[in-house]
Parts: C-alpha cells; sequence; structure tokens
C-alpha cells in the first residue's frame, strides 16, 4: 500500500508541475477558457489532501484513494475522448 501511495503521489507532483510549466501553451492558441487553472488547483488539492490524509489522520486507504483521483480521471477523460472518436 505505501508504495502504490507513492507512486501515485510522484505522478500526481509530476503532472501538477507540467500543467504549471505547459500553461501558457493552452493560453498561446488562444484558448478562452484557462482550464490549467482548475487543473492545477484540483491537482494542489488532492496533493494536499492525500497527504494529510495518510499522515494526520492516519486514514491509508483513503489516502491512497485521493492520490489516485487524478490518475482515475485522466483514464475517464481518455475513455470519453476515445469513445467521441
Amino acid at each position: 500500500m505505501v508504495f502504490i501511495f507513492w507512486t501515485f503521489w510522484i505522478i500526481d507532483l509530476l503532472l501538477t508541475l507540467l500543467i504549471f510549466m505547459g500553461k501558457d501553451f493552452r493560453r498561446g492558441w488562444g484558448a478562452g477558457i484557462d482550464l490549467n487553472v482548475a487543473l492545477g488547483a484540483a491537482m494542489i488539492i488532492c496533493l494536499i489532501g492525500s497527504l494529510a490524509l495518510r499522515f494526520f489522520l492516519r486514514r491509508e486507504l483513503w489516502s491512497v484513494i485521493v492520490a489516485g483521483l487524478p490518475l482515475l480521471g485522466m483514464l475517464v477523460w481518455y475513455f470519453v475522448d476515445k469513445a467521441k472518436n
């Protein structure tokens, strides 16, 4: 369980860094709604929330679930996008 949590958490951290490093790319294409702000906020909430659940509230299973939510969201988003095409 510890390995899964830290794997999810590191992937979430790298995705968060990618979101904030690539924020001007989407804006450069003329996107009206800045989706990166909402995604960045959700990722930071998941990162902090999973750590809080793991270390302060001692809920290991819930911390793994919260750390895995962004990955699950991306997987669902992928399948929905594939279903449209």
